[in-house]
């Protein structure tokens, strides 16, 4: 019973710090919103985006840090090599990341790439969701009380 008051009490917290994010008033400034700026190169995100839901790979399975990876030729190949470790071919992330070539390194994802179809600023994602919850609310408190 204590642990589902914990578990509660950290939902409610965790609700409250969500509620006074997305309800605050948006600042003003001549900065672009950080989700808006080109970070990560379009290439990768857009990997992620295209992924199928079967589009990852597991590897180092039996080395520490295990994996999970874009399926790219890279990983296609090191995943085919199961025993190995395959740190030492890690490959160069900066030049994934930053600069766009796929092969470069070892495209670090979770298996949740399948599922995202989209790239949005964080701001919409964080309001959509608080729009989510709230349409849920109102649909429970019309169902129960």
């Amino acid at each position: 019973m204590l642990i589902d008051v914990i578990v509660d009490m950290c939902g409610l917290y965790f609700f409250i710090c969500f509620f006074l994010i997305v309800t605050a008033p948006p600042k003003t400034s001549t900065l672009p919103h950080p989700a808006a700026l080109p970070i990560v190169h379009q290439n990768w995100k857009q990997a992620i985006v295209d992924a199928p839901e079967t589009g990852t790979v597991f590897l180092n399975k039996f080395h520490s840090p295990a994996l999970r990876a874009l399926r790219t030729e890279r990983t296609s190949r090191l995943e085919a090599n199961a025993a190995d470790n395959i740190m030492p071919e890690f490959g160069d992330a900066q030049a994934l990341y930053f600069g766009g070539d796929m092969e470069a390194a070892i495209p670090l994802s979770g298996q949740v790439a399948g599922r995202i179809e989209s790239i949005k600023p964080v701001a919409d994602i964080l309001h959509e969701t608080r729009d989510e919850f709230f349409r849920i609310l109102e649909s429970l408190q019309r169902q129960y009380l």
